[in-house]
């Protein structure tokens, strides 16, 4: 019983370590991080595409 409940002690440190990691890597890839590690300026995603803009729709 002692093994199983070390074991379950464990597992949660684990889930809640994974957790903290994917969510700071989200924070790295979030909006304001725009720049490089070589100090270069990373490209701006378009939410639309120039296809689908109100300007250049016919109808």
């Amino acid at each position: 019983m002692g093994l199983a409940l070390i074991g379950g002690f464990v597992l949660r440190i684990r889930a809640v370590a994974g957790t903290v990691m994917v969510g700071l890597m989200r924070v790295a890839e979030w909006v304001p991080a725009q720049y490089l590690a070589d100090g270069s300026r990373r490209a701006r995603r378009s939410i639309r595409s120039p296809a689908t803009t109100s300007s250049t729709r016919l109808s």
